[in-house]
């Protein structure tokens, strides 16, 4: 059954995206099983005579799953150059267009008010229900239980891609929602290359513990994939945009199934208290003892440390600054760089 709603906004609440995602898997009415699509959407896809399914080697559509959905006939068509995680979420996100748009309860009521009176929100709940179909469809239920152990943890994550089967960032979507029905402790879940870039990040509850930005360079994640996986604790923390940091938190981290990626699960140190969060000012890991804005600051390519604006240092191994000309002890490097002798030579 659909949600009673009255302001169009609340559409966009994620316990209303995925009780209309529920409510059209349920009144799903095609000629292959829910079970075989479950198993493997794209073979099942290929069979059916409700639906035509096209591969194609260009997709003119803006959407960057690469993949279209159209009505009359139906048909799903998806790029050859997605690879298989992607071409599996590809098609089961516009199986979900298509669910939407024979749904009459759905596509003729609710949906259709909402593109009259609203069409940017419809617009958005629209990919959303394809986004949560897609991710129910290809980590059900019974499966998602089956592989649960009692807490978020990246061997659970990890086995939700199913062997590369389903791609990482939809695997921490399913993890952090299946989290969130059984009302577990705050958690951040993590897809993180090697060098500490965030590729994907999830939250249970975003008002508590916020996940750090898609696309941003997170040092300590650039540190774990030099370590062993297991629990670690956090030293830099997370690192928004605003340069605020938050360090009062621990980590928990494995490889993915073909070790390109760190799956990652953050969680606060404490179960209850205040956060602890850092300011944007950092201290110079040099000898100069300037701060600065983290913010403002580039990051080192090695360390993946702030680059200090006034003597260039960072986290990487310092060398020695030269030798005083007066005194002939060592100088800093910042010394170096600006002359021959200390700034304040005794000499």
């Amino acid at each position: 059954m659909l949600p009673s709603i009255e302001n169009p906004e609340a559409w966009r609440l994620d316990e209303n995206i995925a009780l209309v995602a529920q409510h059209l898997l349920e009144g799903m009415n095609l000629d292959i099983s829910r079970s075989d699509i479950e198993d493997d959407i794209i073979g099942a896809l290929s069979t059916s005579s409700d639906i035509i399914f096209e591969w194609a080697t260009s997709v003119a559509s803006a959407c960057e799953l690469h993949g279209t959905y159209f009505p009359h006939p139906p048909r799903i068509r998806v790029s050859r150059r997605s690879g298989t995680s992607r071409a599996n979420f590809t098609a089961a996100h516009e199986l979900g267009h298509h669910l939407q748009h024979h749904d009459d309860e759905w596509a003729l009521d609710a949906l259709a008010d909402l593109r009259l009176t609203h069409p940017f929100i419809a617009q958005d709940v629209e990919e959303r229900v394809s986004d949560e179909v897609a991710v129910r469809l290809l980590m059900p239920d019974a499966f998602v239980a089956s592989e649960w152990t009692g807490d978020v943890t990246p061997q659970f994550v990890g086995a939700l891609t199913r062997d590369g089967r389903v791609s990482r960032h939809a695997a921490i979507r399913r993890a952090s929602s299946y989290a969130t029905s059984l009302q577990m402790e705050p958690t951040v879940i993590v897809v993180a290359r090697p060098d500490g870039v965030i590729t994907a990040a999830t939250a249970t509850d975003a008002s508590r513990l916020a996940p750090p930005p898609s696309r941003t360079v997170q040092p300590d994640f650039a540190v774990l994939g030099q370590r062993a996986p297991g629990h670690h604790r956090a030293v830099d923390g997370i690192i928004y945009t605003s340069g605020v940091s938050r360090a009062d938190l621990a980590y928990d981290w494995a490889w993915d199934h073909d070790g390109t990626h760190l799956l990652v699960v953050v969680r606060p140190e404490y179960r209850f208290g205040d956060a602890l969060w850092g300011g944007d000012e950092t201290e110079c890991l040099g000898t100069c003892e300037s701060t600065f804005s983290h913010s403002e600051a580039a990051l080192c390519l090695t360390c993946k440390k702030p680059i200090c604006p006034d003597c260039s240092a960072c986290g990487c191994e310092k060398s020695e600054g030269a030798l005083c000309s007066d005194c002939f002890t060592i100088m800093s490097l910042a010394e170096s760089q600006r002359g021959t002798t200390h700034d304040q030579c005794p000499m």
